[in-house]
């Protein structure tokens, strides 16, 4: 847990960060790039986010943001034989809203309250770090992230971004 804490602690107190203007579609695309090749090669990623929308935030870590939310959707989602990852973003008078969903295995209401809880993961290979640490990352741009159940079964994680002027 120390571990975790420190690494939190770290995303918060970033005196580095510096928030600039970022194309999302970009931004994503590179997150989607970085993704392991077996994740790649697994499902493709069906992304509908406009060529024009921009977020303020930091170029690394809202890409290390994005890259959790798809490595995450597209294991989740190649476990179900309907595999489905998609992104897309819509923008309000201030926010940019992306959303990550996947078409993975139905979820509980117990499992979705324990999503962000440091150290609980469901997969074997997973240290439970991934979500809290996204959760991290948004929160530090200036944003936010939170989870629902997909009515079909899988998760939809919505960002809240700052819209760039």
């Amino acid at each position: 847990y120390m571990a975790y804490s420190r690494i939190r602690f770290e995303i918060q107190n970033s005196a580095t960060m510096t928030l600039v203007q970022l194309n999302l579609l970009r931004t994503v695309t590179t997150a989607r790039d970085s993704m392991s090749q077996q994740l790649v090669q697994a499902l493709p990623i069906e992304i509908r986010v406009a060529d024009n929308l921009s977020v303020l935030g930091d170029q690394l870590e809202l890409e290390l943001l994005f890259n959790n939310l798809l490595s995450n959707a597209v294991t989740a989602a190649v476990q179900t034989p309907e595999a489905l990852v998609s992104v897309s973003a819509v923008t309000t008078s201030d926010k940019v809203l992306v959303t990550v969903e996947n078409s993975g295995k139905e979820i509980s209401e117990s499992d979705l309250a324990q999503l962000s809880t440091p150290f609980v993961s469901e997969r074997g290979s997973g240290h439970g770090l991934g979500v809290p640490i996204s959760m991290s990352l948004a929160e530090a741009n200036g944003g936010h992230l939170e989870y629902t159940r997909r009515p079909a079964g899988g998760l939809i994680a919505q960002v809240a971004l700052r819209s760039a002027p």
